[in-house]
């Protein structure tokens, strides 16, 4: 009889408590690579079972310790740059016997996944994302001078937001581990900085003119570039300035009270620095670098931020630098002169402006007196403060949605992942689309990618046409294409088509002497990379064929033209039974002279096969009638043929974390280009517009 039987239910709780605790701090230093490779590998062949099961919240089943640490060490390191959390919450022991015990958790991961924002899409801005899984495990143990086993692990996704502090439960000794080990990094860092400069962001200055309102400013200095680093600085500098109260948090180290509670607010907002606004006992999410420095050179920092302070830089409503700022002066210049144009063919022999904004005077905008562009921007969007001198905000419960310009209203929406009964609902109906019409037996099975945005979407609206693109609609063409796709062939329809992975290769031969029953009723046969042929929908337009692209790419080059609003949005993804990554993500740029959207597929199957399946659109804004141009690329290369065309054969660099980097991007534009389907999608296409599109107006 096991001796931990004389334990109560209490003790032995805390005892399961540590070791969830423990293992997830190693997956932690795992994905950190906060210590050695081999270290880790011992010590989680220490904690798993020899026969370890694992079944993921999308119903996958994995099998057995060593396919587990295999598939994890392609991820070693990978976050070593960026902020990655697991918090455990609400441990609870449902059942014990004896040296067994089931247990249940929730498990909440904090990420950053970066994005593109600059004025060509190539800007580095990060975001935080958090999942939370509910977990059920089955532990063993003999007694208390062996440590326990893990035997299985299933998890469920939960749509709930992360938990209140006070209903943590967690390992103090990992919590002052982690604090210790952080404090140490810091310090470290602390050397390679100036020491005036390191002293000003520990101690600000006490300011004069306190308010009950006081800015927070979330910090980092583990996980942060240099660029970052520098704006945190700068911050720092500029609310000194302008007598702002203000208290710096740092993210890296857990001990200040508020610091949970931030990247809760924060929730898959640009990451460091971001700045809270803090009245009372409540704080609020503000924005981040772009939103603070775009208030700065405005002159309305302190109005923005709600301070009683008046800022040095405000004046008597001008929102110039006192010294006229010949950049700003420059820049309102630019914009407006490209606004207005000599048209070359104009009989008429008048100047015809780019298309006014419509009044939409039913959307509820926020008066001139103030502040125009609410401060709860939510999730990735930037928006100008210029905003409203070009487009008209829309607005939707209290949050700015998108804008309505020259005709068209272009707007996006985000969400979390999609639940249970989507997937039942969604996943049964796509399944019946899969099924092969000339050979009904027997049936094909499928699943859906293990993270789906289902409410994130790009819409644009306008002159009798509609244009979008949403992950119900991107998987409705992927799933489609199976129907052509003969039951076990791997021919490709589309793009879409069924590959193995290395894996599945090297254990082909061992599985020769099982026979497939080809009677059985059903057989899970289809494109686990999720390579959906989806260029968007459109609706009241059709698309004609050019023989070259028709945008003016130097309308999105022009830096002197702000852009007004933009939006990242990921409809799905799935790490491929960790053998790979496929992600499909829609960028959208609005700009006083256009609208522009990228959406992508990225596919990486380790060491078979590289995707990337890009389609761009540009509205543009000027002539009569905006012009819609679209251009898609494909471009494939198998992995055995990498090095033919100059690329790394190592499956870290192609590692795509949500950072569009220059080297990244690189690579992917250094991948051979291939033709598209010709029969569904046209390389470079121009959309006619509805025979009676002129009579239609866009409604609210």
């Amino acid at each position: 009889m096991s001796i931990l039987k004389n334990l109560d239910k209490t003790e032995l709780e805390g005892m399961c408590a540590e070791q969830v605790e423990d293992l997830h701090g190693l997956f932690v230093q795992w994905f950190r690579g906060t210590r050695a490779l081999e270290e880790l590998q011992e010590e989680l062949r220490l904690r798993l079972s020899d026969s370890f099961s694992h079944v993921a919240p999308n119903g996958q089943f994995l099998s057995g310790r060593q396919i587990l640490l295999g598939h994890l060490e392609d991820k070693y390191g990978c976050y070593h740059d960026r902020v990655f959390e697991i918090d455990i919450y609400n441990v609870q022991l449902i059942w014990s016997d004896g040296d067994k015990f089931l247990v249940t958790y929730e498990e909440w991961q904090s990420w950053q996944q970066e994005m593109d924002d600059s004025a060509s899409g190539d800007m580095d801005t990060n975001q935080t994302q958090q999942f939370g899984r509910l977990s059920t495990c089955l532990l063993y143990r003999q007694d208390k001078t062996q440590p326990f086993s893990w035997i299985h692990v299933h998890e469920t996704w939960l749509e709930d937001e992360v938990p209140s502090a006070d209903a943590k439960r967690a390992s103090e000794t990992r919590a002052k581990g982690e604090e210790a080990r952080l404090a140490n990094a810091n310090a470290d860092e602390d050397t390679v900085m100036t020491g005036p400069v390191q002293q000003e962001v520990a101690n600000p200055v006490p300011v004069q003119n306190q308010s009950p309102v006081k800015v927070l400013v979330l910090t980092s200095l583990e996980s942060t570039t240099k660029e970052q680093v520098s704006y945190q600085e700068q911050i720092a500098a500029v609310l000194r300035k302008e007598n702002i109260p203000f208290e710096e948090v740092n993210a890296d180290a857990p001990g200040h009270p508020a610091r949970n509670e931030l990247m809760a607010l924060s929730y898959r907002q640009r990451d460091y620095p971001r700045i809270f606004v803090s009245v009372g006992n409540t704080n609020s999410y503000w924005g981040g670098w772009e939103l603070f420095d775009m208030s700065h050179q405005d002159g309305t920092l302190a109005k923005d931020l709600g301070i009683d302070t008046v800022s040095p830089r405000q004046t008597n409503g001008d929102s110039h630098d006192e010294d006229g700022d010949p950049e700003d002066d420059a820049f309102m210049q630019a914009s407006q002169g490209i606004l207005v144009f000599e048209e070359e063919n104009d009989e008429a022999g008048y100047a015809e402006k780019a298309p006014e904004v419509e009044a939409a005077s039913e959307l509820p905008v926020a008066s001139s007196d103030q502040t125009s562009i609410p401060n709860d921007i939510s999730k990735k969007r930037h928006v100008s403060t210029r905003l409203e001198q070009y487009a008209k905000p829309i607005m939707w419960e209290g949050a700015l949605v998108g804008v309505t310009i020259a005709g068209f209203y272009i707007g996006t929406s985000q969400g979390p992942i999609a639940n249970e009964a989507w997937y039942k609902e969604n996943g049964e109906s796509m399944e019946e689309m899969a099924q092969s019409p000339s050979t009904p037996k027997p049936l094909r099975r499928i699943c859906l990618p293990e993270m789906v945005f289902n409410v994130a979407h790009v819409a644009l609206e306008g002159n009798g046409v509609w244009l979008s693109w949403d992950a119900t609609a991107a998987l409705n063409s992927w799933a489609q294409c199976h129907s052509m796709i003969p039951h076990m062939s791997r021919l490709p329809y589309q793009g879409v088509n069924v590959i193995k992975s290395s894996d599945a290769k090297k254990w082909e031969s061992r599985r020769k002497h099982i026979t497939t029953n080809e009677h059985s009723s059903s057989v899970f046969h289809y494109d686990w990379t999720f390579s959906t042929p989806y260029c968007g929908t459109v609706e009241g337009g059709e698309w004609v064929e050019l023989d070259e692209s028709g945008m003016r790419m130097e309308l999105l080059t022009d830096q002197s033209i702000p852009i007004l609003f933009f939006d990242d949005i990921v409809i799905y993804e799935d790490d491929l039974h960790d053998n790979g990554q496929a992600q499909y993500s829609v960028k959208l740029r609005v700009m006083p002279t256009c609208a522009y959207v990228l959406a992508r597929l990225f596919v990486r199957v380790d060491n078979v096969v590289l995707r990337c399946r890009e389609t761009r659109l540009l509205i543009d804004f000027f002539g009569m009638k905006p012009q819609i141009y679209r251009d898609v690329s494909w471009r494939e290369c198998a992995w055995e043929h990498l090095a033919e065309h100059g690329l790394p054969t190592e499956v870290r660099p192609w590692h795509h974390n949500g950072r569009d980097t220059a080297e990244w991007q690189q690579l992917v534009r250094s991948l051979p280009e291939i033709d598209p389907p010709k029969d569904i999608i046209y390389k470079h296409a121009v959309l006619e517009y509805p025979s009676k599109s002129g009579d239609t107006q866009p409604e609210a």
